[in-house]
């Protein structure tokens, strides 16, 4: 049996309205399929699970459950137009995960920014230091 249907076999709980709903995307197999979990962020529990990770699937589960009040999800486009079609009063707030993952691209831009004028800057005052008469840093010496 493939994972696809076992995981699309397993027993999931009544599903309640939930207010604050986490959307994410799984690997049945990296690469090659993806289908999309949902979770009751207020008991961390997994509440359904779709069988692709596309906005319609996404849509049609909103049209059954539409008083989500927040959205945590990652950075798909598809799920963001899903679910301000059908819930668009809900606020959409990224993940955790994906929170760093922002964070993390923000940190790479900007130090590869700034990496040519420090890389200038540490040339500028080793060839400054290597003028000077002695060739050694003195105490007063600003780096």
């Amino acid at each position: 049996m493939n994972h696809t249907r076992i995981a699309l076999k397993q027993q999931l709980p009544q599903i309640a309205q939930p207010k604050v709903l986490g959307v994410d995307d799984f690997a049945y197999r990296k690469g090659v399929s993806y289908g999309t979990v949902l979770i009751d962020m207020e008991t961390s529990k997994p509440i359904d699970i779709l069988p692709l990770r596309e906005g319609k699937e996404l849509k049609k589960w909103l049209l059954k459950y539409p008083d989500v009040n927040i959205v945590t999800r990652d950075r798909a486009s598809s799920y963001s137009s899903a679910i301000n079609e059908v819930c668009p009063s809900a606020e959409q707030v990224a993940d955790r995960f994906h929170l760093l993952m922002n964070l993390s691209d923000a940190l790479d831009k900007y130090f590869k920014s700034v990496n040519p004028k420090i890389k200038k800057l540490i040339k500028e005052k080793s060839d400054e230091l290597l003028k000077k008469p002695d060739g050694h840093i003195t105490a007063n010496a600003k780096v």
